[in-house]
């Protein structure tokens, strides 16, 4: 017997949301234990922070660079996602990415722990096995019905199919990887420096562990918090968006000048409520420039440009302090390339576009309204079958 299923925004994709959460607690937790493991790696080893820098450099970068590691559940859960919600997709995204700032705030204290008690290669081995766990929780990842079938009717998927480059044709979407490669050459930089300016004012690993969980507070109510603001009133999605940027460029120079413990924290949990933003949105305004058709494409290259800002962002602010011979020129560096990524974010949105050549599938603009939600509908028994449309709406 054939019938058409139709559903409105979640049922399951809510599983899906709690389980991206807790993958993006253990994944974004670890990875923001860079900064201690490298002050630790500079007291234990021979090896200078130009050196060492890499590693965090290299785990963050890659992971944004290829399809392999952390990128594979990170990457399918943001198309998962889009199967589930329209309207909420802001707000589950924000729940899922909050995730990041809930592992930002737990596992730095955590990792001072495991290598006081553990040492170094105690701390990563016991890193290792948290991080298999996200193997299980993986198996909650699952797409609709909908996203099966069109899979299942899809013959090949070439590399041409995931990367359009008919994207770089539209300059509004050039100057917005571009700004994203800027932010993440910065991105990177306080949770490398924070603890190094912790230890060169006098606190303890600790106290300057905190200042990474203040970043993961910040970080983890607002992508909650913009999530829902975002599906709510998504006609100021966008200056509230550039006003999250602007708060991120001013956020990182009080640090750079000041010795004040509580005015560091205050700046970090600002920085990371107002970075976090700056992240979580990216898929949805994707869908706003370009459609939801084109999300795969132009979230791939984006990922691609944040993977390159993140791999080069602290070699460069390593060599520049170095240069300099101070590490606080670090935090003016963040500043600077956050408010060239803020001026190109800005005229991304607000210039003209011409139309895009038509890609290997039709777009279909991403418009959520707030009083009707859009049904996804389905197919049962593997027969695709259209919504039926009577009376004026069919004209």
């Amino acid at each position: 017997m054939l019938a058409q299923i139709s559903r409105s925004e979640g049922g399951y994709g809510w599983i899906v949301v709690v389980a991206v959460f807790f993958i993006y607690v253990i994944h974004v937790g670890i990875q923001g234990t860079t900064g201690i493991i490298h002050t630790e790696l500079v007291k234990s080893t021979s090896a200078d922070l130009a050196v060492i820098g890499w590693i965090g450099s290299l785990m963050v970068g890659l992971c944004m660079l290829s399809g392999i590691g952390m990128n594979l559940a990170e990457f399918s859960s943001t198309i998962l996602l889009k199967g589930y919600f329209v309207q909420k997709f802001p707000l589950a995204m924000g729940i899922c990415l909050s995730g990041a700032g809930v592992g930002m705030i737990g596992f730095p204290p955590f990792f001072v722990y495991l290598h006081a008690t553990f040492g170094v290669k105690g701390a990563f081995l016991l890193c290792s096995a948290i991080c298999l766990n996200t193997i299980v929780v993986s198996l909650l990842l699952r797409p609709t019905k909908f996203q099966l079938q069109k899979k299942a009717s899809e013959k090949k998927c070439s590399t041409a199919e995931l990367f359009d480059f008919n994207l770089f044709k539209s300059h509004k979407f050039v100057l917005f990887v571009t700004a994203h490669l800027l932010f993440n050459i910065g991105y990177a930089v306080p949770f490398t420096y924070l603890p190094i300016k912790g230890e060169e004012e006098g606190f303890s690993e600790q106290s300057s562990a905190l200042f990474i969980t203040s970043l993961g507070v910040g970080s983890s109510v607002a992508r909650i918090t913009f999530g829902w603001f975002s599906a709510r009133f998504p006609c100021v999605r966008t200056r509230a968006y550039l006003g999250a940027v602007f708060l991120a460029t001013l956020s990182t120079l009080p640090v750079a000048i000041s010795s004040s413990f509580p005015l560091i924290l205050v700046c970090s949990v600002v920085l990371g409520a107002s970075s976090g933003i700056t992240i979580t949105e990216i898929p949805t305004l994707l869908m706003g420039m370009l459609g939801v058709d084109r999300l795969p494409s132009s979230l791939s290259i984006t990922a691609l440009q944040q993977g390159i800002g993140a791999l080069i962002g602290i070699p460069i602010t390593e060599m520049i302090c170095r240069t300099a011979g101070n590490n606080n020129i670090a935090f003016f560096f963040t500043t600077g390339v956050y408010a060239m990524a803020l001026f190109l974010m800005t005229l991304s949105f607000y210039l003209p576009e011409r139309d895009l050549p038509s890609s290997s599938v039709q777009t279909q603009k991403f418009e959520p309204k707030i009083d009707v939600p859009k049904p996804e509908v389905f197919v049962v028994d593997l027969v695709i079958l259209e919504p039926e449309v009577t009376g004026p709406a069919a004209a």
